[in-house]
């Protein structure tokens, strides 16, 4: 990433305060965070079922059976399609629902996986850049949501090579 332009970029963990995550959220966008939930659900399902198809492709590989080799490598790359478009529909529901009525320079990237997260941060820069704005902060969550704490800061602090 370039960062030799002169836009100032913030990263705060969180703005405004949100609800613990065992806590549902309700409220205008609720309903589309329900659907990019159960899409990332979907995507899940079809990563697991793709695990399980290269596992079997690999044992038919071993034991010579080409043809079926060949079949379940085809079947697992349609699940890769589909878990990746399922991920992208609920990155784009998630970050269109977060950022609904944002303030000017600010982004909300929490609820995101951390590339995804990255992908937006990248765009974002690029599109406040080219308008000429000055700063550009970035709220990334407490980590609430993960299992690991904060993942979203951290990875874009490295990133960003900082």
């Amino acid at each position: 990433m370039n960062l030799m332009n002169p836009l100032k970029i913030y990263l705060k963990q969180q703005y405004p305060p949100q609800a613990h995550s065992r806590v549902r959220v309700v409220g205008p966008g609720s309903r589309e965070l329900d659907n990019a939930e159960s899409l990332r659900l979907k995507a899940r399902k079809q990563g697991e079922q793709r695990a399980k198809l290269l596992e079997r492709a690999q044992k038919a590989f071993e034991s010579g059976n080409l043809r079926l080799w060949e079949k379940l490598k085809k079947l697992a790359e349609k699940c890769l399609k589909a878990m990746e478009k399922f991920n992208k529909k609920a990155k784009d529901i998630i970050f269109r629902v977060k950022n609904k009525g944002a303030k000017p320079g600010e982004v909300d990237l929490h609820l995101l996986h951390v590339p995804k997260a990255i992908e937006m941060a990248e765009q974002s820069i690029q599109a406040a850049t080219s308008k000429g704005d000055q700063t550009i902060r970035f709220i990334t969550g407490n980590g609430k949501h993960s299992k690991k704490g904060p993942e979203i800061l951290p990875a874009l602090q490295e990133h960003m090579g900082g």
